[in-house]
């Protein structure tokens, strides 16, 4: 082992020879064709934000945990410069074909639920009480006619499924928290039936030929007096609903957004009825969540972010329920899509321009970058940030991250960051780099309080590569690093 670290840190040392005897390095320098004077230190008000920012409109005196003082933290590693960096996340839409239905206690026998796939679709009935006789559940259509082959499943234990459904036990939600044109509701949801510690489950496989329509499902009194589970799976269906946030994490006083999108075998769906709650982290449900109809299978739904509350910080899920025809054939569809809430106690005010700091031989030992911060709290509070230079392929690529936390009082202070020279070399790139993903985390919630994708587009001087102060010796995550092929050789 030790053979092969000194054998990749001889090689890579020998690349450092060889540029400097030819004065040449792996990735030139662009050579300014004007000079720019540029500010001491740039204001982040000025940030241009992208997808994925986190910009705090106000800073919220929140109540924080108490946490054990602890020594400054400042690091660096190297980052992976054979790879394309991006600084603004990509937001995957997620896609369901599936639906559910809760019939709570005291509810009806009788459930119809609208089947628009039904080749291949099967409907599964769970109740919480594991006594009750279920194999008498059948599924008819509009004639009567049984159209399944079921078999049965007992002591199953955990369902992922949670349908969108209201119970009729409501309270009033602070205002302003959610909902447009009347006062949002705090809803009391049925617990899941995945608290129970065991379950009756029927699974209904529709594998007698049958043409789309609803379909009638009679439910013994027992089941729905224990409370019964309705999930409909319909795997060969072109109605498609989905649904990806506007971004990942909001903070006080801006408006979530949620993308929805209707589309029948790729053709959009407009005109359906959307409807839907949400769910706080602490596991409530808010009623009022209203959606706004764009155009070629387009919706969104709005949520204003207006509360301090800690029960209100964390993760929110939205849980929506999309109904509607498409050729005549009703249809019926659930999606859960979610995003991060967190008040912001502090923010970046102003960054340093990097600059180089050099050792006595004018090798250069680190880049270091001065944040200024502001909090109305004392808090742990931890800035970080990535170089990347620009490769011949015209994209980014990320040379090293940094880090520093730091127990900071309630005021304004300032946080470096520190680019280790041994990291920055590994990339076998010249300068100058770029600052990117320039964000302040809070340590007691560890959320993001503040972040620029783009991280005002600072820019370090030029430098070449050989100037960099190679490290005397591999870490062994670098020498795995090297082991996979992230850095020349």
């Amino acid at each position: 082992k030790h053979m092969k670290t000194a054998k990749l840190l001889a090689t890579s040392l020998m690349t450092v020879l060889a540029s400097a005897c030819s004065n040449q390095s792996p990735v030139e320098p662009t050579a300014p064709t004007t000079a720019v004077a540029r500010p001491e230190r740039v204001d982040t008000a000025t940030a241009v934000r992208v997808r994925g920012d986190v910009v705090p409109s106000r800073l919220v005196a929140i109540a924080l945990p108490s946490m054990i003082a602890q020594p400054l933290l400042a690091a660096s590693s190297p980052g992976l410069p054979k790879r394309v960096f991006t600084f603004e996340p990509v937001i995957r839409p997620s896609t369901r074909m599936e639906f559910g239905r809760l019939v709570p206690p005291g509810a009806g026998t009788t459930v119809s639920v609208p089947i628009d796939a039904p080749a291949g679709a099967r409907v599964i009935i769970t109740t919480r009480d594991p006594k009750t006789n279920l194999p008498s559940v059948h599924l008819r259509d509009a004639s009567g006619r049984v159209i399944d082959r079921a078999r049965d499943e007992a002591s199953v234990v955990g369902v992922s499924h949670v349908p969108v459904a209201e119970a009729p036990s409501r309270t009033a939600a602070p205002a302003g928290l959610i909902g447009t044109g009347r006062l949002a509701e705090i809803v009391k949801p049925e617990p899941a039936l995945a608290a129970a510690a065991s379950l009756s489950r029927r699974i209904l496989s529709i594998d007698v030929p049958t043409k789309p329509g609803r379909v009638t499902i009679e439910l013994p009194a027992a089941a729905v007096a224990a409370g019964v589970e309705i999930d409909v799976d319909q795997p060969n269906s072109e109605i498609l609903f989905s649904a990806a946030p506007a971004a990942l994490n909001y903070g006080f006083g801006e408006v979530a957004e949620i993308d929805y999108t209707l589309t029948d075998a790729e053709t959009p769906i407009d005109g359906a009825t959307l409807s839907g709650v949400v769910e706080l982290p602490n596991g409530e449900r808010v009623s009022g969540l209203t959606f706004e109809a764009k155009g070629n299978g387009h919706y969104v739904a709005k949520v204003p972010l207006a509360s301090a509350d800690l029960k209100y910080i964390g993760v929110w899920h939205a849980r929506a329920k999309a109904t509607g025809t498409v050729n005549g054939v009703e249809f019926e569809r659930d999606m859960e899509s979610g995003f991060g809430y967190a008040p912001a106690h502090a923010r970046m005010t102003q960054v340093r321009q990097p600059q180089i700091v050099r050792g006595k031989d004018d090798l250069i030992d680190e880049i270091s970058v001065d944040v200024g911060v502001e909090s109305v709290l004392d808090d742990r509070l931890g800035v970080a940030a990535t170089l990347v230079f620009a490769g011949p392929d015209g994209a980014e690529h990320a040379v090293a991250s940094a880090q520093t936390s730091a127990d900071l009082k309630a005021g304004t202070s300032t946080v470096t960051l520190h680019f280790a020279a041994k990291d920055l070399a590994l990339a076998q790139a010249s300068g100058p780099f770029t600052v990117r993903d320039l964000s302040l985390a809070s340590h007691a919630y560890a959320t993001t309080q503040h972040r620029l994708g783009r991280g005002l587009d600072l820019t370090t001087p030029a430098f070449a590569f050989k100037e960099l102060r190679y490290p005397g010796s591999l870490s062994p995550a670098v020498d795995e690093m090297f082991e996979r092929g992230d850095f020349q050789q």
